[in-house]
């Protein structure tokens, strides 16, 4: 540490001489402010010792990667230096606005729950049995009904995130872009829980399937481009799903899921009062778009994201999870949302009186912030969660 603190009194040697050199010239003293770091940014490297320093500082930092040193030596804390364009000198600056990407739709076709702890919760499903009665003829006995279990699990995990600055980058944020560190961490949060929400169902190979599990003939699963024919097709196909008791299901989809790429036609197809289509002459004739007021359009923004394949074209069906659901999200009870948290300064003022958080760290004079937010999930396909959703790739016609 001796070696970078040599090489920090270096560069505030360099500054200095700079400084006189500008006083000498009779400059004010704002341009010396404005000037004096870049210009000793080309006289630092010409006062003795300089380059000694600075290769010392390197075998440190060297030696700290390789473990001889420990890491916490260089802690990561943010500082104005790793800022130079939102603390360089300028004469107009603002802020642009920030990306937004928290989309909570994923909750309104999707399961949400809440768990008691970290260990594995199971979420078991019972068949009603043979489903229908049997015929008794007289003098014959009664058949034994015989209903199956299956179930499911998964464990909530932690996530989370902490954020360092140091005091005197706060006290130069005059832009107010490091105070914003909360958001920063809380849109952080809930970016992760719609990403762990989308993956578990997006272009997931169990849950949709042309085969197997008790599917009909080409199960949830199509490949053919989103238009009013195919959508209707796909809803003739829901319809062919049966209970594992082989009985009707009344689960009729609710929520068209699309990515942003087919938001419009997606609207286009659920809002217009007719369809065009082309009969067997070459005259169009309208008809009536039965297909109106009976979804709800849902845009998931990261289907592209998970699903690098076909992200932009599939799209998906879900019923209203009152009646079924294909996946479960759940929450640590009493945690269910992001939480945020500052770490208290363990510095005290001589004279008494209580410290300000921001007054940060009493060996580094750096604010802490931290989010923990605990999440888990899973598909249900091993109770016949498929039942309740359907998928279409759109890589066909």
């Amino acid at each position: 540490m001796a070696s970078l603190a040599q090489l920090l009194q270096t560069n505030r040697q360099a500054e200095e001489y700079v400084q006189t050199r500008f006083n000498r010239l009779g400059n004010d003293d704002l341009r010396g402010h404005r000037n004096v770091r870049a210009l000793a940014a080309r006289n630092r490297q010409q006062l003795p010792g300089y380059q000694a320093a600075l290769r010392e500082a390197a075998e440190f930092f060297a030696d700290v990667c390789d473990g001889r040193y420990d890491m916490r030596l260089f802690r990561a804390a943010l500082s104005t230096d790793d800022f130079p364009y939102l603390f360089g000198d300028t004469i107009d600056r603002m802020m642009v606005a920030q990306y937004q990407s928290i989309t909570p739709a994923w909750r309104d076709y999707l399961a949400v729950k809440k768990v008691r702890d970290f260990r594995d919760v199971k979420r078991f499903h019972c068949t009603r049995g043979s489903g229908r009665l049997d015929k008794v003829d007289p003098g014959t006995g009664y058949k034994i009904d015989a209903p199956t279990e299956s179930y499911y699990s998964y464990a909530v995990t932690k996530y989370g995130r902490r954020r360092d600055i140091l005091w005197e980058a706060l006290v130069n944020d005059d832009l107010d872009a490091l105070h914003q560190a909360p958001n920063d961490l809380a849109w952080q949060a809930a970016n992760t829980e719609a990403y762990l929400a989308t993956s578990l169902f997006c272009a997931n190979a169990t849950l949709y399937a042309t085969s197997g599990g008790g599917r009909p003939t080409n199960g949830n699963l199509f490949t053919t481009t989103l238009t009013p024919a195919n959508l209707q097709a796909a809803l003739v196909q829901i319809s062919k799903f049966t209970s594992p008791e082989s009985e009707p299901m009344l689960n009729s989809p609710k929520y068209l899921v699309v990515p942003p790429a087919l938001e419009l036609e997606a609207l286009k197809i659920l809002n217009s009062a007719t369809l065009a289509f082309t009969g067997d002459t070459d005259a169009n004739f309208p008809i009536l778009n039965i297909l109106q007021g009976r979804l709800e359009v849902r845009v998931n923004h990261w289907l592209p994201i998970v699903d690098t394949t076909n992200g932009h074209t599939s799209w998906y069906l879900f019923s209203d999870p009152a009646m079924g659901w294909p996946v479960e999200v759940g929450f640590l009870q009493g945690h269910e949302t992001p939480e945020l948290f500052m770490k208290a300064s363990n510095q005290t003022l001589l004279g008494g009186g209580q410290t300000n958080p921001m007054d940060g760290d009493f060996d580094t004079d750096s604010v802490a912030y931290k989010v923990r937010h605990v999440v888990g999930g899973s598909q249900t396909n091993a109770v016949g969660g498929w039942r309740f959703t359907f998928r279409s790739t759109g890589a066909g016609s």
